[in-house]
Parts: C-alpha cells; structure tokens; sequence
C-alpha cells in the first residue's frame, strides 16, 4: 500500500467527478475516522451510500457518457463510436461500478482505509442492489427513443432510428406545384408519398387519412377543392385535382429546406 497521504478522500474523489449527484444524493460513503497503528487518523469509507451510486452509474456527462434504463428491455448506454445508444447486461453494469471503486481505491494514501471499498462494496450482492436501485434512479420514459431529436439506437449491427410518424403535410407542401392543364390522382400520389416514407424512414399514415389532409391543404394553400371528376389513362373517373403538378422526384430534402 502507498505509504503517503493523499489529497483525496473517497468523497472528495468521487465528488469530484460527480458533483450533480453528489449534490443530489449526498456523499459517496459515510465515512469513519479511526487512528492506526502509528496513532494517525485514518478515514474508513465505511457505508456506501446506494443512491449516489445508483445515479452516477448515469455516466459522467461532461465525457459524454450517458446510460438509461428502460422498463422491459434493460440498460442502455450512448456509444460515441456508433453515436447511437446500444443495450448492455446488469452484469457489464455492476462491472463498471465495480470498476470505479477500484479506481479510487488507487487513488487513495495512507490517511484512507480502502479495504472496505477493495472487499465489502464490490461484493457481488452489495453491486448487485445498486444496480436494481440504478433501475429506478435511471429509468427513462417510453418516449425516449422518439420525436425528432431523440437520440439513436443501435440494434443488431445498424444504428436503429426509431421511426417518426410521417407528416403527410412535409411531403404534399414540397411534392405539389401549381400548373395550369396539369392534373394530380389522389391514389397517384399517395403511392409517391409511401414511397417518401420509405425514404425517410418514415410511418406511414393510412390512405384515408392522407387523402383528408391532401384535401384540406390544397383547399388551404392553393385553392383547389378535390374533383371526382378526374380521367385516369385508362378513362376512369377518379378522385384528384385540376391545375396541380406532382414532383415525381421530391425526397424530404425540399420539404427540410422549406
């Protein structure tokens, strides 16, 4: 064992690193003074404070770490390599609390009894229930994973965008354009639309409900009410409209723009 005093306590070091949670939670440990053999205090991280340790397991933020725990599907970290979130085992979570402990530990002189963080914190019931109580602390919403900023998972070898509702809106702003003589099909462009969904990693809505939205934008932004009076190639009547142009190549690419 070192024989120096060091500038750290257990507190102090992991306060130093977590001082959202220290502040939070209160101190890594309860800890004990008692005088060694040469009659010098020596502090003893006698209790470790389960709370604390529960949140910390959240990452240290300023490295950009980050962990959450979902109902149903387990731990997840945010992984800088695929820049998305990848599951992990309880086990490669008590790992990583184990892990700390041991760090500190080599941070530690003479004025800290360390045996308690070396052999009774890292025992694996004592590991064990701090990641249950991670469970809790960390639990993020269903909603994590979703909306437009929400970050990414990595699943099965690919990073997994969980996708967003399409807005039939973003595809009939960008993907109509007035144009005298020119006509639209309504099924003619929902298939496009469907089409833009798979593109853009999109949920598709239903015809029925594309079609209400078609209908009211169009009346709203250019006008034109929805004919049933529209000629397919084959001389079917059809539902549709006058004077609008279908962009036969519009990607998402125009509607992000507008």
């Amino acid at each position: 064992m070192h024989h120096h005093a060091s500038m750290w306590t257990p507190n102090s070091w992991f306060a130093a690193l977590f001082p959202e949670e220290r502040s939070r939670y209160g101190d890594a440990f309860f800890e004990e003074v008692t005088v060694n053999l040469h009659g010098r205090p020596v502090k003893v991280p006698s209790v470790l404070n389960e709370d604390f340790f529960a949140a910390i397991l959240g990452g240290e933020r300023r490295l950009g770490h980050r962990m959450v725990y979902l109902p149903g599907e387990g731990f997840l970290f945010n992984d800088p390599k695929v820049d998305a979130f990848c599951a992990t085992s309880d086990e490669k979570v008590g790992t990583l609390l184990s892990n700390y402990l041991l760090k500190c530990v080599e941070r530690m002189g003479s004025d800290v009894d360390s045996k308690p963080m070396f052999l009774q914190h890292r025992r694996p019931s004592v590991i064990a229930a701090v990641v249950k109580r991670a469970k809790s602390v960390l639990e993020a919403k269903r909603e994590f994973f979703q909306g437009t900023n929400a970050p990414r998972r990595y699943e099965e070898g690919r990073v997994f965008v969980v996708p967003q509702i399409s807005a039939p809106e973003t595809f009939i702003h960008g993907a109509f354009l007035p144009m005298e003589g020119c006509t639209v099909v309504v099924s003619e462009a929902y298939q496009q639309f469907l089409r833009y969904c798979e593109m853009e990693s999109l949920l598709r809505v239903e015809f029925t409900e594309f079609k209400r939205a078609a209908r009211e934008l169009v009346q709203e932004k250019f006008q034109l009410g929805l004919r049933h009076d529209i000629r397919t190639p084959e001389g079917r009547q059809t539902h549709g409209w006058k004077h609008l142009r279908l962009l036969s190549d519009f990607s998402g690419a125009s509607a992000h723009a507008a």
